[in-house]
């Protein structure tokens, strides 16, 4: 892929993930519907995890592969570096959340 194209592809995947995210969220909400009200409180508690992860995969990484593809080829090593590094904090901040383990499995 060409990196001029990369930061919307980013952004793409990001949203793909937001999608999931949400239909995990309905499918939870629909299989735990009739269950007693603390068991649904107690999970209408814990959706903030869910959204934790799309959270964390942020904005970074777009801006960098944006400035990258206009740079110089000096600038834009630099760039993409930092872009890199930008998606490894998103992948760490992800990593052992039992919320990504479930969007792993889907």
């Amino acid at each position: 892929m060409r990196l001029a194209n990369a930061s919307t592809a980013w952004h793409g995947a990001r949203s793909i993930v937001d999608g999931k995210c949400q239909e995990l969220k309905q499918a939870i909400r629909a299989h735990y519907g009739n269950s007693h009200p603390d068991v649904l409180k107690a999970i209408e508690g814990n959706m903030h995890k869910i959204d934790a992860v799309v959270g964390k995969l942020d904005h970074r990484l777009t801006e960098s592969l944006q400035k990258a593809s206009k740079a110089a080829d000096a600038a834009r090593a630099a760039e993409v570096t930092a872009g890199s590094a930008a998606r490894t904090a998103d992948l760490g901040a992800t990593a052992g959340s039992p919320a990504t383990g479930l969007l792993d499995r889907d």
